[in-house]
C-alpha cells in the first residue's frame, strides 16, 4: 500500500492522458462520500500521513518522485516511529488497530545567511522543493536571529529589484523570476550590485558574492533619489542627497512641506529618523508644534509604540537614547523593531503592514483586526 499510496499500481488503476497510459497514485483517488469504501480509504490516509510525518520528507509530491527503493526504505525508517508496533509486511488493516505516536513538532525554519548572488536566486526561485523566500512572513520564522536576517534581506532585495528594473534588458520583476537563465541571471546580479555599490559612495566595496547580512547595512546608506529612474550609468557623478528635479524623489521633498503648519504623511519608515533625529531645520519632528489633526495623532501612535518597542527589547536605554543616535543608526534600529510591531496585527494583515506604508494605514490595519 505504501507504494501504492504514492506511485500507483502497475497492474490496474491507470487512465489515459495525453494518449498516455499513467498510473494514479491511490492518494489521488476521489472517493465519494456515499461510498462504503469511503471509511477505509480515510483511514488510509490517515495511516500514510502519520508514517509520512515521522519521515525526513516533507511532502506527498516528493515521495511521489522518489525510486520503489527510495519508497522502501523511508518506510523501514519512519514506521517504527509511527507505529512501533507494526512492521512493514504487517497488513494494512492493523495499523487501523494500532495507536500511532503523535508526530514531532515541525523543525523551525532557519532563515539562510548567503552571499547577495546566491540569496536572490533563493528569494526569487526557492530551492530543493522549497518555494521563493520572499513568500515567507514573519510568523514562519521561529527565532529573532532569522527574523532579522529575513527583514534585512527583504529590505535589501527590494532595493535591489527597483535597481534592476532601471536596466533596459529588465522588462519586469517577472522577468527576474521566469525570464532568464540561470548565466544570465547571474550576470544581471553583477551588474546590479555594481551600480548599487557606486551608488552608495566610494566606501562601499560590496560585490555580489558579499553577503546579505553585509550589503543590508548599505540600503539605509544609499542617497535618497540617487536611483535615477533613467537608464544606468556608471560614469555619471554622484548626486547629493538632497536634489531637485521632475525625476527626482527625495526626503528633502517632503521637509519643505513641512513648514506649513501640517506634518507630512510619510511612510513610516521614512518618518521614524526624522521624528527622533531632526532634520534640516535640526528639530526633531516629535518636538515641532504641528497643526492638529488625524495625520499627527495617528503618526503620535505609531512612532510612540515603534518606540515602546525599541525599548522594551532592550535596544535602547529610553526615549532620549534614540535622540543620539546617527541617522543609519535610527534605520538600523527600525528594521529590528518594525517586524516585531508587524507580528502584533492580526496574520490576515500582516502581509500588508510593510514600512513604506503611511502611519495612517497602520493604525487602519490596527482597526480591522479589532471588529
Amino acid at each position: 500500500m505504501w507504494r501504492y499510496w504514492f506511485h500507483g499500481d502497475s497492474i490496474g488503476n491507470r487512465t489515459i492522458i495525453d494518449s498516455h497510459l499513467i498510473t494514479v497514485p491511490f492518494r489521488l483517488f476521489h472517493i465519494p462520500s456515499d461510498r462504503s469504501l469511503y471509511n477505509s480509504f480515510d483511514a488510509v490516509s490517515f495511516a500514510m500521513s502519520t508514517i509520512l510525518a515521522h519521515s525526513s520528507v516533507s511532502s506527498a509530491a516528493e515521495m511521489s518522485a522518489m525510486s520503489p527503493a527510495a519508497l522502501d526504505a523511508i518506510l523501514v525508517e519512519a514506521l517504527p516511529r509511527a507505529y512501533p508496533s507494526r512492521r512493514p509486511t504487517d497488513d494494512m488493516y492493523m495499523l487501523f488497530t494500532s495507536f500511532p505516536r503523535p508526530p514531532p513538532p515541525p523543525q523551525p525554519f532557519l532563515f539562510p545567511s548567503t552571499s547577495i548572488r546566491v540569496m536572490w536566486m533563493l528569494w526569487l526561485r526557492g530551492y530543493d522543493g522549497r518555494p521563493p523566500l520572499d513568500k515567507l512572513r514573519a510568523r514562519d520564522l521561529h527565532d529573532d536571529a532569522s527574523k532579522r536576517r529575513w527583514w534585512s534581506t527583504k529590505q535589501l532585495f527590494a532595493k535591489l529589484t527597483d535597481v534592476a528594473l532601471l536596466m533596459p534588458w529588465v522588462s519586469s520583476k517577472e522577468m527576474l523570476v521566469t525570464g532568464m537563465d540561470l548565466p544570465s541571471f547571474r550576470l544581471m546580479c553583477d551588474e546590479v550590485v555594481t551600480l548599487f555599490a557606486y551608488e552608495c559612495g566610494s566606501k562601499c566595496t560590496l560585490n555580489a558574492d558579499s553577503l546579505c547580512i553585509l550589503a543590508a547595512t548599505w540600503v539605509t546608506e544609499t542617497p535618497y533619489g540617487s536611483m535615477s529612474l533613467t537608464a544606468p550609468s556608471y560614469d555619471r557623478p554622484p548626486r547629493p542627497a538632497c536634489t531637485s528635479g521632475p525625476m527626482t524623489l527625495s526626503i528633502c521633498d517632503n521637509v519643505t512641506q513641512a513648514d506649513e503648519g501640517q506634518l507630512p504623511a510619510l511612510p513610516v519608515r521614512t518618518m521614524w529618523p526624522l521624528w527622533h533625529r531632526r532634520d534640516v531645520s535640526q528639530v526633531p519632528y516629535k518636538a515641532r508644534t504641528w497643526a492638529s489633526g488625524s495625520i499627527l495623532a495617528k503618526t503620535r501612535r505609531v512612532m510612540r509604540t515603534l518606540t515602546e518597542i525599541a525599548v522594551e527589547t532592550h535596544r535602547v536605554l529610553d526615549e532620549e537614547a534614540l535622540e543620539r543616535l546617527s541617522t543609519a543608526s535610527l534605520y538600523r534600529m527600525f528594521d529590528e523593531v518594525f517586524p516585531i510591531l508587524a507580528s502584533r496585527y492580526d496574520v490576515a494583515v500582516q502581509h500588508l503592514v510593510t514600512p513604506d506604508k503611511k502611519c495612517a494605514n497602520l493604525v487602519r490595519y490596527q482597526y480591522k483586526t479589532s471588529r
